[in-house]
């Protein structure tokens, strides 16, 4: 029944999958920019987390982390 629209040459079986290829990768691209536009949004209403560069002495540095733009501490061993 369908035999007429299947392709009947290699040329045919090629295109056919390079069009499916194509499809796929752009449905891919469309799935990635939504998940990551969903990541963007939802970080939005979370704390902001960063990692700073503090000056130490004067050629060094070390990082800080910060919650909010206020660091956090650590609890010290003793």
């Amino acid at each position: 029944m369908y035999q007429s629209m299947l392709p009947v040459t290699g040329a045919g079986l090629a295109i056919g999958g390079i069009v499916v290829t194509v499809m796929n990768m752009v449905w891919l691209g469309i799935a990635v920019v939504v998940i990551g536009g969903m990541l963007i949004t939802l970080s939005k209403f979370g704390p902001r987390v960063a990692i700073e560069p503090m000056a130490v002495g004067v050629h060094s540095s070390r990082f800080r982390l910060t919650v909010n733009g206020r660091p956090v501490s650590w609890p010290r061993s003793r």
